[in-house]
This record gives structure tokens, sequence and C-alpha cells, in this order.
């Protein structure tokens, strides 16, 4: 009685095939459906255009002002204090205001010097997490001033790698 409510061998066969005839069918329609969308979507976003910035709000001097120089540090790879076998690579740029670009190079690297000393003297723990970076910034921002009679309006922290 138990096999009389079993499929014979061949009903089984021929409901795979059809089993999976349609799936195949089915995927075949849905990429279909899909490639349609896609390019349907692609036509209408590729019919707008976003308005491009005016190239006053591209350059420093919109957001600094005039007379302002942006020099990039040369990156700074250090070892830091604790643990001695963990480096930083630091790379940085300077704003300056009211500095011609040659003086401003020349103060640049003085700068540089200045920022291979401090990292030595730094502990993973005080670099560590969203206030150890701050705390970075604005020690590496009066180490910049100092060193450049407060010329240096502003230090740009591009990356910080600690390994």
């Amino acid at each position: 009685m138990a096999t009389a409510l079993l499929p014979s061998p061949a009903a089984r066969k021929t409901r795979e095939r059809s089993s999976s005839a349609g799936s195949i069918g089915g995927g075949i329609l849905l990429t279909a459906l899909g490639a349609a969308t896609g390019i349907g979507l692609g036509f209408t976003l590729g019919e707008i255009k976003l308005p491009e910035p005016p190239a006053a709000e591209r350059s420093i001097e919109s957001r600094y002002g005039e007379n302002v120089s942006l020099v990039r540090l040369p990156s700074i790879v250090t070892n830091l204090a604790a643990p001695a076998d963990t480096w930083v690579r630091l790379d940085a740029s300077l704003v300056f205001e009211g500095t011609e670009r040659a003086q401003a190079e020349t103060m640049a690297s003085a700068v540089s010097g200045d920022l291979l000393g401090y990292l030595r003297t730094l502990t993973l723990a005080q670099i560590e997490g969203a206030a150890g970076l701050a705390h970075l910034r604005e020690d590496v921002e009066e180490r910049a001033r100092s060193r450049t009679d407060g010329r240096v309006r502003e230090v740009v922290i591009e990356t910080l790698v600690v390994q």
C-alpha cells in the first residue's frame, strides 16, 4: 500500500526535469528583467547632469581667503616611544597665511623635523581613538604655529598610519 502512494521512477524523472527546466527558465527571465531595468535606469541617469561647483569653491582661496599657501610635508615615518616596535607614518599639509611660497617651504621643513621629534615621544595609548587623534591634531598645530611664529593657519592631517 505504501508503494502505491509513491510515484513511479519514470514519473519522478519527468517531474525533476520539468522543475529544473522551470528553474532555469525563471532564472533567465529574472536576469533579462534585471538587465532591462538596469539599461533603462542607466539611460535615465545618463541624461541627468549634476551641476559642477564653481572654480572658486574648489580652490584653497575660497576656504581661507586670499594670500594663502598650501605646503605638503614629506611623509614622516618613525617609531613611537612605547611600545618601541610600533611605527607611525604621518602625511600632512600646512596652510600658511601671508607668507611667500619659498619662505613657506623653508618653514615647512623646520616643522617637519620638529614633528618627527614630537612623534618619537608619543605612546600608542596617547593617539588611540578619536580623542587621541583630536589631541594629536591640536598638539601638531600648536607646534607648527610656534615654529613658524604663528604663520601656519591650519595643519591638515591627510593620513596617520600606526603599525
